[in-house]
């Protein structure tokens, strides 16, 4: 049977913040995050640790928004303007946490995630 997780991170939040999700996101095979800004300034990090006693790291995501071939990065993510922006977290993390610094305008983010979720199609060459 397939399962889904949602967590509200932030509503419209103007001020610096850790959080860490909910551990049902262990459970996922594909997690998303989606983020919206208002006139922000600041920064992302999407972070994972794949054990209780490890650390929290940058862990790597693709932007699912794009319509160009997209390249696993795990670099903090700049947040400037105005706009909606949506990342899938790749691998298995044990724990996941995002941190966010705001220097100006307002930042909403929601995470979802699935026990169901194919990332990569399978591609045929002939």
């Amino acid at each position: 049977m397939s399962y889904t997780f949602a967590e509200a991170v932030w509503n419209e939040k103007d001020a610096d913040e850790t959080v860490e999700l909910k551990s049902e996101f262990e459970r996922c095979k594909i997690v998303v995050v989606e983020y919206t800004l208002a006139g922000a300034t600041g920064t992302l990090n999407i972070k994972g640790k794949v054990h209780e006693l490890g650390a929290f790291s940058n862990i790597p995501y693709i932007r699912q928004d794009q319509a160009s071939l997209q390249t696993p990065a795990n670099a903090q993510l700049t947040l400037s303007g105005t706009g909606v922006y949506r990342y899938v977290i790749l691998g298995w993390w044990r724990r996941l946490q995002l941190v966010m610094t705001i220097s100006a305008g307002t930042i909403t983010c929601g995470v979802a995630g699935s026990s169901h979720g194919m990332l990569f199609p399978r591609v045929i060459k002939t």
